[in-house]
């Protein structure tokens, strides 16, 4: 950035940004039920459009002493047409308001724009998910930097309101005012005219005047001053409000030319009737009002709380890399897991020992890839925390988990209810009886109800529990299970706790011991290999080798004994005398002679043999010796230590196991009984502090909202379940509190820097400013996510958002607009900007681990469990540069479906309502299903049919479609089970998964499109939801093998084996009819069977005058000949055209197959001598035959290639369509072709 400012003052500026973002994106919705209208809006006069004349309306739009207010105005709305009280049913909202823009209302009612009008961000293209749209956002950028608003500015017409307030007395006199104004007079010679008239015929009839001025709701007696002198000949009125009047009009001139400029078609709008209501926003109307008051209580304050998260989740720098450290230094730190059966995958454990070593203030993010074990890993870090702080006999963590969308809060939840293992023994489950989660969710009142309904523990279940009446119960429970495990039925809650957490410090103990056993083990192992050069790990050298050391200890003591004894019984002149060289030389000879007698050689060096220096190298010997057997005395004892400490984990385990192995089985084993036994006692201290509050009266505070009982009332809570989840919007809700400033007033306040640990997920799609206010509040931050997934859309458009990070001074404004779209870059690329930020880039930029460079900052988790290795295949190429780990191994050959499939569908894509639809395509995915739901439901042992299938397309109104021709069985049962199967774009499935997913494209050759292809998430989140099948059903010919786009890597997947495309018998073949084809002189033949195909193509080549087209993937000369067409193909009047596909007649699994290409290329060559053009082509997917330009035949048939009889004969089915209307079909195919 060009200006590097204080961090105080960086994050009060990013502060304000993030607040101004919010209110923006407030007004940034466009689309509505009439549900929302009254409560979220206040309807104007609609006959006014520069005036607030209720004055219900006025005293809602102010508050306090202000005599201006500043809101959002809605001049005008689209209200879908309705029929007999009922809306048409299809996704287009009911209530549009196409332009929204933000004026100041003074005290007297009249409206000032003050900024330029909004086209309301979901209005406009791209859009998060397929939906009604009226333009594109690019176009609305465009215009609004190119065309500059008229000034509309309150100080300018000041004069107006001095003049209205002061001047005008009458009530009769404003309201011939807003008369005018309402009919929008400016020329000053008609407004006199008019005005005298008006004038003369109410005071000819008081009765007229009288409702006139009722209708104003302004009458009043004393009107017959001179009030045609104020209001004309003096034409003071005239010169205030034609300025004010003509600046209107320039303002709506501009909203109109807006407009014009960015609406896609004239009939966008088709189905909807514009009304002049006009409406205000009613306040704080919007989920994300708490978030803002957050960060305006932090950007006003004068004196911050610790905010060191807040400020480092603010703080635009990369931060500093360093390496990741070793998890196995963490093996006594992580005291809990989640799972006995399961223990955490490598990247996991690197995650949850990052996180311990975290300090405050700290982001810690974790790229999770599709089915990478997210949830586990988090889950697990939540029973490390719940069990250290047990441990440490401190206040529970609080850990607060969130996300802004409600299908990832709702996975979090479910998962601390199903994915905690119960455990066995005395141990296992819950002490207290009626806690049937670790996880409690914080919802909405609206929500409240229906959560707990579904069995979840929300706030007010948790209320329920803080009662004498469950607490009398729980306690019951709890000591009921507590006597039987430590056998004594007399045992209290505060004895209880005391042996559990006894327990827990002898478990924490193990684990050191192990961590030290076992190092200690392997350091004098390495250390004995070193030295004594051999193999510590194997068991029997090992034993031999102490054998050896004890022998050799015992033939050197003997050496040394005869050696004594060999000098002792030496001449004592031979010794006197040895410093003479020759007598030295003889007595050397003799201790020589001496030492080979005795087999001194196996141990000690004599060829140099000196007899004065002999016992010297005996004695060295000795200590050396001596030195090994320490060495290997120690080692043993660290082996025995080693075994019998990993006994207490598992009896057998081998000391020598890999140390990640022996983690593995502390996960599932310790650690796990830890957090089960870590459960109990904080179950025990809930009732613990239950009593006390009892005893003393209180339960009945903890609903105050004071800083000290707020704390209170989360710690305790999280006695109960380790972590509660909630969305982004409500979190700051929860963690406010009242703070007395006067003596009869509050203000609110927030509980900054309190949360332990704030856990975000899929905060890939999170955007950076919806879940900044969390950051504030809590200490650390664990950030989960994929920026390879779908992002979060703005609400903003990219005018919008730069002019909000002009005003706090994060772009500066004197620099050209190519320098400022690079400082905006630099703020999307590091997640700030609302519009192309998320929290998963901010976190990334701050990660101080960088250990896969292919990708982005911050750590991985790589081992993927849940699709079959080709499915997650495509992702890793598309997305993912290789680095994910496919663990689940391929799919079984004898599977009901492949796992990449397809089945071509020549449907027709039409543009419908702002959206598209492929009316063949649904019919055909929804029969498809219908037809195998007996199959699919047998695969499946059993399970329901909405737990194994699901439909993704990119578009709302083809998921409509097929979701509509799901409920066409009659069977009621069937219909029911049909019509919860999940049916949706690509959003409807993120964070799940199925066991088969169909993708339906909808694009077809007449109307293509690049949606898909504009970013690799589409597909990536699609086939990644697929853990056995993943299944496009369309026209094939879109997915082209030669093209780099993520349709075009798929369509290697999908054509790798011939057994990928899918056959579909249904017993009615009329599913597959295009009814845009029919006509009533020609109704269409269906051929079912190959002697039905082979007779119709026969009859073609005797009936064709024009040209015969045959368009079939694989084409083989013996079955050309076999069937006798060799003979119709030659001599033919009419030109014979074939087209086929290069790699399905070439390849074997995209790979050249050599017999192949030499039977093809005989082929051709036959075919050519028969006077036949063959057009080799890639992507030929299509089973059509073409005579002339009035007979098109559709099917699955491959007519030169398929076989008439045996096992390998498919039961197919063509559709033939005749007549002139589908000359217009006929071209579209062959110029596709071309």
């Amino acid at each position: 950035m060009n200006t590097i400012y204080s961090i105080m003052e960086h994050y009060k500026r990013v502060t304000k940004y993030w607040r101004d973002s919010l209110v923006d994106k407030q007004f940034s919705q466009g689309k509505y039920k009439f549900s929302n209208l009254a409560k979220s809006f206040l309807l104007n006069d609609k006959n006014n459009f520069f005036r607030v004349n209720n004055k219900n309306v006025l005293c809602n739009l102010f508050s306090g002493e202000d005599s201006t207010v500043e809101t959002f105005y809605i001049p005008f709305s689209h209200k879908k047409i309705t029929s007999h009280n009922k809306h048409e049913k299809d996704y287009r909202p009911e209530i549009l308001f196409p332009i929204i823009f933000k004026v100041q209302v003074s005290e007297n009612g009249f409206i000032y724009p003050i900024e330029k009008p909004i086209i309301p961000r979901d209005l406009l293209l791209p859009l998060d998910k397929e939906d009604f749209f009226i333009g594109n956002m690019d176009d609305y950028d465009l215009f609004v930097t190119q065309n500059d608003i008229p000034k509309f500015e309150f100080s300018e017409t000041s004069e107006w309101e001095k003049y209205y307030s002061e001047n005008i007395e009458s009530q009769y006199q404003k309201g011939l005012i807003e008369y005018l104004l309402r009919e929008s007079i400016i020329d000053n010679e008609r407004a006199q005219e008019d005005c005298k008239k008006l004038i003369k015929s109410l005071n000819r009839n008081k009765t007229v005047k009288k409702k006139f001025l009722c209708a104003q709701g302004k009458y009043n007696e004393d009107w017959s001053k001179t009030i045609e002198d104020k209001l004309t000949d003096d034409g003071i009125f005239y010169k205030h409000i034609e300025s004010y009047i003509t600046k209107w009009n320039d303002y709506f001139e501009y909203i109109d030319k807006l407009l014009d400029k960015v609406i896609v078609s004239g009939d966008i709008f088709s189905g909807y009737e514009k009304t002049n209501s006009a409406y205000f926003t009613n306040g704080e109307l919007n989920i994300s009002s708490k978030i803002t008051a957050v960060y305006e209580d932090i950007y006003t304050r004068d004196k911050n709380p610790d905010l060191s998260l807040f400020q480092n989740y603010a703080t635009i720098e990369e931060e500093k890399e360093i390496p990741v450290a070793d998890s196995n230094l963490f093996f006594s730190k992580r005291l809990g897991h989640n799972n006995n059966v399961y223990p955490l995958a490598d990247a996991q454990r690197t995650a949850v020992s990052a996180l311990l070593s975290g300090k405050q203030g700290e982001i810690l993010p974790v790229n999770g890839p599709p089915g990478t074990g997210k949830t586990t890993m988090l889950l697990s870090v939540v029973a490390c925390l719940w069990v250290e702080n047990a441990v440490k006999e401190v206040e529970p963590p609080v850990i607060i988990a969130n996300s802004t969308n409600n299908q990832a809060v709702t996975n979090i939840i479910d998962a601390f209810a199903k994915d905690f293992s119960k455990g066995i023994g005395d141990f296992a489950g819950r002490w207290i009886d009626d806690v049937k989660s670790f996880g409690s969710y914080f919802v909405s009142s609206m929500r409240s109800a229906e959560a707990r309904e579904k069995g979840y523990i929300t706030e007010d279940a948790v209320k329920d529990m803080e009662t004498e009446d469950f607490y009398i119960k729980a306690k019951e429970s709890f000591l009921s299970r507590s006597g039987k495990t430590f056998i004594n039925k007399d045992i209290t809650v505060e004895e209880s706790v005391r042996e559990l957490h006894q327990l827990l410090i002898d478990k924490k103990s193990l684990l050191a011991d192990i961590e030290k056993t076992y190092r200690n083990y392997h350091e004098l192992g390495n250390l004995i290999s070193e030295t004594l050069k051999i193999d510590y790990k194997n068991r029997e050298a090992i034993i031999e080798f102490g054998r050896t050391l004890t022998e050799h200890k015992k033939d050197v003591e003997i050496i040394e004994d005869k050696w004594e004894r060999y000098l002792a019984s030496e001449s004592m002149l031979l010794t006197a005398l040895s410093f003479l060289p020759f007598i030295r030389k003889k007595r050397n000879l003799k201790a020589k002679v001496f030492a080979k007698e005795n087999n001194f050689s196996l141990y000690i060096d004599i060829n140099d043999m000196d007899a004065e220096r002999f016992i010297s190298s005996i004695k060295y010997k000795k200590e050396v010796l001596l030195s090994d057997i320490q060495k290997y005395d120690a080692f043993i004892m660290a082996l025995n230590n080693c075994t019998a400490t990993l006994d207490k984990l598992e009896n057998g385990i081998d000391p020598n196991s890999a140390f990640i192995e022996i983690d593995k089985k502390a996960d599932t084993k310790i650690r796990f009984e830890m957090f089960l036994i870590a459960t109990h006692y904080w179950e025990g201290q809930w009732l613990i502090e239950m009593e006390k509050l009892i005893e003393k009266g209180h339960l009945s505070n903890t609903h105050w909202k004071y800083k000290n009982i707020c704390e209170n009332n989360w710690r305790r809570r999280m006695k109960i379940t380790p972590c509660a989840v909630m969305t982004s919007y409500m979190l700051p809700n929860y963690f406010s509190f009242s703070r007395k400033i006067h003596d009869n007033l509050n203000k609110s306040d927030y509980l900054y820097d309190f949360i332990d640990l704030l856990i975000v997920d899929e905060a890939g799609q999170v955007s950076p400013e919806v879940a900044g206010a969390g950051f504030s509040l809590a200490k650390k931050a664990l950030v989960i996510g994929d920026t390879k997934q779908i992002p979060p859309i703005s609400k903003l458009t990219k005018s919008i958002d730069i002019g909000n990070l002009h005003k706090a001074n994060l772009i500066s404004k004197n620099q050209g607009i190519e320098k400022i779209d690079e400082n905006y870059k630099e703020l999307q690329d590091k997640g700030i900007a609302s519009d192309g930020g998320s929290v998963m880039k901010i976190a990334q930029n701050r990660a101080k681990y960088y250990p896969e460079k292919k990708l982005e900052r911050g750590l991985y988790l790589y081992e993927h469990r849940r699709c079959y290795n080709n499915i997650i295949a495509y992702c890793n190429e598309l997305c993912y540069k290789g680095v994910l780990k496919p663990m689940r191994g391929e799919a079984l050959e004898d599977s009901l479906l492949p796992s990449m499939g397809y089945l071509n569908i020549e449907g027709k894509c039409q543009n419908i309502l702002g959206s598209k639809q492929n009316e063949l395509e649904a019919k055909v995915i929804a029969g498809w299903i219908i037809t195998n739901y007996k199959k699919l439901r047998k695969a499946y042992n059993g399970e329901e049919i909405k737990d194994i299938v699901a439909v993704v397309t990119p578009f709302r109104q083809q998921s409509i479609k097929i979701a509509g021709y799901l409920k066409e069985p009659k069977d009621k049962s069937l219909k029911d089970e049909l019509s919860q199967i999940t049916v949706g774009t690509v959003h409807s499935l993120q964070g799940a998964e199925r066991k088969v997913v169909l993708f339906s494209p909808t694009y077809s050759r007449h109307n293509k499109g690049s949606f898909i292809d504009n970013d690799k998430s589409m597909l990536n989140v699609a086939v990644s939801r697929a853990k056995d099948s993943f299944l496009v059903f369309g026209d094939m010919s879109l997915f082209n093998r030669q093209s780099i786009s993520p349709t075009g890597l798929l369509s290697k997947y999908l054509f790798e084996n011939e057994k990928n495309e899918l056959s579909y018998e249904h017993q009615y073949s009329k599913i597959f009819l295009r009814e845009d084809l029919v006509s009533k002189e020609n109704p269409p033949k269906i051929l079912m069977n190959y002697k039905e195909h082979d007779a119709f193509l026969k009859n073609i080549f005797n009936e064709a005058t024009n040209r015969i087209v045959i368009i079939s993937p694989w084409i083989i000369y013996s079955t050309i000949e076999k069937n006798g067409y060799d003979k119709l193909l030659s001599g033919k009047n009419a030109k014979i055209t074939i087209y086929t596909d290069e790699k399905f007649n070439t390849c074997t699994q995209n790979k050249p197959d050599k017999k192949k290409e030499e039977e093809f290329e005989l082929t051709l060559k036959k075919l050519k001598d028969l006077g036949v053009e063959v057009i080799v082509k890639n992507n030929i997917h299509s089973k059509i035959v073409v005579k002339d330009n009035d007979t098109m035949c559709i099917g699955s048939f491959n007519w030169f290639s398929a076989q008439r009889g045996g096992k390998y004969c498919n039961t197919e089915h063509s559709i033939v369509y005749q007549g002139e209307n589908i000359k217009e079909e006929i071209d579209n195919v062959i110029n596709q072709l071309k």
